[in-house]
């Protein structure tokens, strides 16, 4: 970008961040680690002289779906040292648990010209890999001036960003040639980007990395423990509902309790899309008679029981990164953010172990894996709550039905697995 422009730039951005303050002030968004995001790296990431690939990946979503390529490109290049930034706590906790010790995890600058160059001299990676298509101006412009190889994975357009995308075309057309190569999810992404400017020859179409995550990136010990705190018991089902939205929880938590007046042995467990939103969900729950237990004191206690109801037991995950692990324990699983216009969310986890499950109408943000899901007859869609209701019925009073669809997911999946191995390979070949 021009110096005018870059001040322009700058200025909207620091007016956006004094606007954003009371906004998360009011919505409990901002966390103690923000000052982070004013270009803090750790002294280590400094004094380290070996060559640096520096991976960037928003939030949970995108940081899950970097595990394997990030374990395959841990193996290709030892002699490296490897760097993940995020932008969400929540974000941040996930690239710990999956880096470990084999990377520095750190927050994303905020995208200002001085910030941006400091951090980017700092660190000099040889490659710098982003996660999806999440395009920082300054950023990738500091970066294209220290020499960097910019390298855009699990690329995704989606229908709404492609239309605004459109409207500033001018602008992003200069942004988008900062990127070497973009690894898209499909051919409609692939699509788009040329019509937003960008050259055939810098798009490849790699796939959906979020097919490649597989239980051997989760730990042993958290298996074994969910595996204790839910164990199996004869005619028991455990439906999870993951990533909710208000107000889908209190809407599941009704069907909960029609089907456990059927069922007294059937389990709810509620994952909301944020962990922060737990004791929310816990006072919807006790306010409808049900009594919630925080699967973090579970864990820390398995004697935990709450004495506010009477009534049956709605589980509240309330941690971070431990979804999978829930998938795991599910007899079902009720996609959220679908019942509500949020755009839903991943059914590819749940489907990769085998589980039934159900989505309502809004899958837009994913509609391109949801309808590989429906044409393999690996997914129910409900297109209200009342058929939400009449879906669980079914699935659950049906064991052919049941065991149909987790298959048919599971097939989905492991057809379409390999993109992170596309994506390392590739890799290998641009930096040796």
């Amino acid at each position: 970008m021009s110096l005018l422009v870059n001040i322009l730039y700058d200025i909207v951005c620091v007016l956006l961040s004094l606007f954003y303050i009371p906004y998360a002030l009011f919505r409990k968004k901002l966390h103690r680690d923000l000052w982070r995001r004013l270009g803090y790296l750790p002294g280590t990431v400094v004094a380290d002289r070996r060559k640096k690939i520096w991976i960037h990946s928003c939030s949970v979503g995108e940081t899950k779906s970097i595990g394997t390529l990030f374990t395959l490109l841990k193996g290709a290049f030892p002699d490296r040292a490897f760097l993940i930034s995020t932008i969400t706590p929540t974000g941040n906790t996930v690239a710990r648990e999956i880096a470990g010790e084999a990377a520095t995890v750190f927050y994303l600058p905020i995208d200002l010209f001085v910030l941006t160059e400091r951090v980017v001299r700092s660190i000099k990676p040889e490659l710098f890999i982003l996660v999806e298509t999440e395009l920082w101006p300054n950023l990738l412009g500091s970066l294209r001036r220290s020499g960097s190889r910019i390298i855009a994975v699990n690329g995704r357009i989606s229908k709404k960003s492609f239309a605004g995308y459109r409207l500033v075309r001018f602008l992003f057309k200069r942004i988008f040639s900062y990127v070497d190569t973009f690894c898209v999810q499909s051919a409609t992404d692939k699509e788009r980007l040329k019509n937003l400017g960008v050259s055939e020859s810098s798009i490849m179409m790699t796939g959906n990395m979020k097919f490649d995550m597989t239980l051997s990136l989760l730990s042993e010990d958290k298996r074994r423990l969910f595996q204790t705190l839910f164990p199996p018991a004869a005619n028991r089902h455990i439906i999870v509902a993951a990533s909710t939205h208000f107000p889908e929880e209190g809407q599941i938590m009704k069907v909960y309790k029609k089907l456990q007046e059927e069922r007294p042995s059937l389990v709810l467990c509620i994952a909301p899309r944020h962990p922060e939103r737990a004791a929310d969900v816990a006072r919807q729950g006790r306010e409808m008679g049900l009594g919630p237990l925080f699967i973090s004191r579970l864990k820390q206690d398995p004697a935990y029981y709450t004495e506010e109801s009477d009534g049956p037991r709605v589980y509240i995950l309330d941690s971070v990164g431990e979804l999978m692990y829930l998938y795991e324990m599910a007899s079902l699983v009720i996609i959220g953010g679908s019942f509500v216009p949020c755009g839903g969310h991943n059914p590819i986890e749940p489907g990769s172990l085998e589980k039934p499950v159900i989505v309502g109408p809004h899958m837009e943000n994913f509609r391109d894996i949801f309808e590989l899901f429906m044409q393999c007859g690996g997914i129910r869609q409900a297109q209200t709550i009342a058929d939400l209701e009449m879906e669980i019925r079914h699935i659950l009073g049906n064991a052919l039905l049941k065991d149909s669809l987790g298959k048919n997911a599971s097939r989905v999946v492991r057809a379409n697995r390999g993109a992170s191995y596309r994506i390392a390979s590739f890799i290998g070949e641009k930096i040796g």
